[in-house]
C-alpha cells in the first residue's frame, strides 16, 4: 500500500495566511486604482484648463490678424490716396499754363 507523503506546513500555507495575503493583495489594487482614478481626474483638469486657454490664445491671434488687416487695408487706401493726389500735383507743375 502506498504511504501519503505529509506536506511540511511551510509550503502549503494555512488558509487564513493565504486568505489575508489576498485580502492585503485587493487591498492593494483598489488603492492603486484609486490612485490612478484621482490622476485621471487631475490630468483632465489640466487639460481643461490648457484647452481653454489655447483657445483664447487662437481668440487673440485673429483679433490681431483682423486688426493687422484692418491696419493694411487703412494703409493701402492712404497710400493710393497720396499717390494719386501727387500725380496730380506733378501733371499740374508740368503742364504749361497759357
Amino acid at each position: 500500500m502506498a504511504s501519503v507523503i505529509p506536506m511540511p506546513s511551510a509550503v502549503v500555507p494555512p488558509l487564513s495566511s493565504t486568505q489575508q495575503a489576498l485580502d492585503a493583495w485587493h487591498k492593494l489594487v483598489d488603492e492603486n486604482i484609486s490612485r490612478m482614478g484621482k490622476l485621471y481626474q487631475e490630468l483632465a483638469r489640466i487639460e481643461g484648463r490648457s484647452i481653454e486657454q489655447m483657445g483664447q490664445s487662437i481668440d487673440e491671434m485673429a483679433k490681431v490678424l483682423k486688426e493687422s488687416f484692418s491696419y493694411a487695408s487703412q494703409y493701402s487706401s492712404e497710400w493710393r490716396r497720396v499717390t494719386l493726389e501727387t500725380a496730380r500735383r506733378t501733371a499740374e507743375l508740368l503742364t504749361p499754363r497759357l
